[in-house]
């Protein structure tokens, strides 16, 4: 992955990534400024009248450290500008409903900060292995000591 050179042109810009190329319509990060200096006024009127389409996201698969391969979709820079753009405005909102106890695609939260609770109220015996990478639970006995 790298990530443009260029300087973001708006928010919505804000986390967008070139992964090597572009999605199926070909535009690049870089081109993304350009094109929306001639085509904003369009991608506006069909946020505003729902006409809007996503196109489809391009499949690569990308290589994992096993040699296996992961499939990847990548949208089109236009898509993922729209979908950062709206994350932004909804996010803060959302955020202030949600409930403390909840971790899954939350900013700032992880899936070790979702087991850090857990330690607390059924002891940390319990919850360790989960919080100890490349830890077999198997190797713990009932009060959480290795045997």
């Amino acid at each position: 992955m790298r990530r443009s050179q260029k300087t973001e042109p708006c928010s919505g810009h804000r986390g967008m990534v070139d992964l090597e190329g572009a999605g199926i319509d070909g535009l690049t990060v870089d081109e993304l400024l350009p094109y929306l200096k001639q085509h904003r006024d369009e991608l506006i009127a069909s946020l505003r009248d729902g006409s809007y389409q996503p196109l489809p996201v391009k499949r690569v698969e990308i290589p994992k450290p096993d040699g296996s391969k992961r499939k990847l979709g990548i949208p089109t820079v236009v898509d993922r500008l729209v979908q950062q753009a709206v994350a932004q405005v909804m996010s803060p909102r959302f955020e202030k409903i949600f409930s403390d106890s909840s971790f899954g695609f939350r900013p700032n939260r992880s899936a070790h900060d979702a087991i850090k609770p857990l330690a607390t109220l059924c002891g940390r015996a319990y919850a360790l292995p989960l919080l100890t990478p490349k830890v077999n639970p198997k190797n713990f006995n009932l009060k959480g000591d290795p045997t």
